[in-house]
């Protein structure tokens, strides 16, 4: 009868054991279900913000800058190649501050086309 009494409060004391296992694993899991749903709202907003194509454009723009200003610099020596013998340059100076105002607006199309127009001008002169 001892032994059966022995017996009986082990497996109530195993059993004890057992359900409080459940319970902290029951809120473990709990805690990792909020952490997953929490990663994969992250996750989503950042695949909505679309990283490579915002580092493309910006490469984009920054191929433009570096493309325009170097155009700029060459056009800007031009110039001053001109003021040695003196020309007219008329015009010529006032064209190439129409660019740099267009390339501050960061129009980089229309200063390559400006760009063009005063390399044709520099050329006639």
């Amino acid at each position: 009868m001892k032994f059966a009494i022995f017996v009986f409060i082990l497996i109530t004391l195993y059993g004890g054991y057992l359900f409080l296992q459940n319970l902290s694993l029951k809120n473990e899991l709990e805690k990792n279900v909020n952490t997953i749903q929490q990663i994969s709202t992250e996750l989503d907003s950042i695949k909505t913000q679309d990283p490579y194509r915002a580092n493309t454009e910006l490469k984009k723009e920054i191929d433009n800058i570096q493309k325009t200003f170097a155009q700029a610099v060459s056009k800007y020596e031009s110039l001053l190649d001109l003021e040695n013998p003196p020309k007219n340059i008329k015009g010529l100076d006032e064209l190439f501050a129409e660019i740099l105002v267009l390339l501050g607006k960061r129009d980089y199309s229309e200063a390559g086309k400006k760009l063009t127009e005063l390399s044709g001008k520099i050329k006639h002169e």
